[in-house]
């Protein structure tokens, strides 16, 4: 049952907002990782980015997972939803296709049946 933004309740509204960041800073994290930090290490032989990244990487992730199990409870985020928007965390701009992909379906992140 989709969440009308207008008349959801406040904490349903928070959380999606909250996804919104959680995800944005996930996949920032992740392509900063990958196509900066990474490449660096391996062509030019500086270990210092990966090493810093790294964590802050990791800590972005474990939060994007938290927060992505907090919106699915408090939107009603069908299960197909929360695996796909957990499988696009992998992949680099995955997090940020998958929030236009939910902008475009005009749903603001609310449950539809696209992910």
């Amino acid at each position: 049952m989709p969440i009308d933004p207008d008349t959801a309740p406040q904490g349903a509204q928070r959380s999606a907002r909250l996804f919104h960041h959680a995800a944005l800073l996930e996949g920032s994290t992740l392509v900063l990782l990958v196509v900066v930090a990474v490449p660096l290490k391996y062509l030019l032989g500086e270990p210092g980015f990966v090493k810093a990244l790294g964590p802050i990487h990791g800590m972005a992730f474990l939060v994007y997972v938290w927060v992505l199990m907090q919106s699915s409870s408090a939107c009603a985020w069908p299960r197909k939803r929360l695996l796909l928007l957990l499988l696009a965390a992998f992949i680099p701009f995955g997090t940020v296709i998958a929030l236009t992909r939910m902008q475009l379906a005009g749903n603001g992140g609310r449950h539809q049946d696209r992910a």
